[in-house]
């Protein structure tokens, strides 16, 4: 059950739910998206109810769940057939799984695809339309599943580009690269809403914690560009090393991995307080 819930998504920006399972977080993106009519209120997209939308598929693209294809189908002919049903152009199919590099793959059975893989799919079928506002659920899941930094980079590509960008994740560390704007999910109420710089002041956090198998390339990349980084070995997983890098740099980071290609593993917070709000 959702209490009151009010926050807007600018473009140009990337929105953050977070909050722990069960805090409401997918049932506001379902309540935005118009899979769930709210008692009272209504989501906005563009200025209008979703419902209302005369070309729907070009205002907002959902990805909220792992995409699920018929056994016989290939990639290729899944994004056909949602192409068809949404009245788009058969040659958009080649442009979306060119932006989520699967076209190497388009006409390989959807059963062969690995998880990240099949993100990467359900992704496409939400960008067919070419949509000004992008809504995905459980994001910090395909950041885990893909193990690098292409889903934050797509995000981030995409809210460069002028989109609306809203994303639903358990924690900020997750998303802590890419994020601009941060909504605190709790019991069904939003909470707090801050940027993300703004929430990382309040809540003391100094640097940001990057376990990765490539921690040394990212160490000397950052090096080359005068950005600080420590690197720490985990006891646990020696081939595993961490780097621990300024909040602040954040940005540096995020597009720097994306320039050398660097797996960037898990990410999380250090110096952090209780207080989410």
């Amino acid at each position: 059950m959702l209490d009151d819930v009010s926050f807007t998504a600018c473009p140009g920006r990337v929105t953050a739910l977070i909050g722990r399972p069960g805090a409401g977080k997918s049932l506001v993106l379902r309540t935005a998206v118009g899979h769930v009519r709210p008692s009272r209120g209504s989501a906005l997209v563009d200025g209008r109810p979703v419902l209302s939308l005369t070309k729907p598929a070009a205002t907002l693209g959902a990805v909220l769940r792992t995409a699920r294809v018929h056994e016989n189908w290939s990639a290729r002919n899944y994004l056909g057939w949602i192409a068809d049903l949404a009245n788009l152009p058969a040659g958009r199919v080649h442009d979306v799984l060119a932006r989520v590099d699967l076209a190497y793959a388009q006409g390989d059975p959807v059963t062969s695809f690995s998880t990240p893989m099949l993100h990467r799919l359900a992704l496409a079928g939400a960008l067919l339309g070419d949509p000004r506002t992008l809504v995905v659920d459980e994001v910090d899941g395909f950041v885990r599943a893909s193990g690098d930094q292409w889903m934050c980079s797509i995000l981030r590509q995409l809210a460069d580009d002028g989109r609306t960008v809203l994303v639903a994740a358990r924690d900020l560390g997750s998303v802590v690269l890419v994020a601009d704007d941060l909504v605190v999910v709790e019991d069904g109420r939003v909470v707090a809403t801050h940027t993300v710089d703004d929430h990382l002041a309040r809540t003391g956090t100094t640097s940001i914690r990057i376990a990765s198998p490539e921690a040394w390339r990212l160490q000397e990349a950052l090096h080359i560009r005068g950005v600080a980084a420590a690197r720490e070995h985990d006891p646990a997983s020696p081939a595993r090393a961490a780097l621990v890098v300024a909040a602040g740099e954040r940005r540096t980071v995020a597009a720097l991995a994306d320039e050398i290609g660097v797996d960037l593993g898990e990410m999380s917070l250090a110096g952090v307080s209780a207080d989410t709000r």
